[in-house]
Order: structure tokens, then sequence, then C-alpha cells
């Protein structure tokens, strides 16, 4: 879990690219399904058993 706040454009990208090199490194796949967010306990079961999302889908 991580929490970003004060970042400008340029220091995001590279917050974006450390994640980008570990997954890499590491061998982790992103989800076919999108399902990048994760939720904790306590929005799982406020959600319906519903344990990740797609944050991209509205």
């Amino acid at each position: 879990m991580v929490s970003l706040q004060d970042l400008d454009v340029r220091e995001m990208d590279h917050v974006i690219d450390i994640f980008r090199k570990v997954r890499k490194e590491l061998r982790i796949a992103m989800p076919k399904d999108g399902k990048t967010v994760r939720f904790t306990g306590t929005q799982v079961r406020a959600n319906h058993s519903v344990e990740s999302v797609n944050p991209l889908m509205a």
C-alpha cells in the first residue's frame, strides 16, 4: 500500500518507473482483467465480497 501526496508529474513518473522495474524484476504480471486495486478486509465486506477492482472501469 502506498500513499503519495504533493508530487509533481516528474516525481510521479519516477514512482511509476520504480513500480514497473520491481514488477519486471520479480516477474509479477499485471492481471489480465485489469483488477489492480485490492481492497482491505473492511472494504471487501462493504463491497459484497469483491476483493479487487479495475480502477479504469467506471
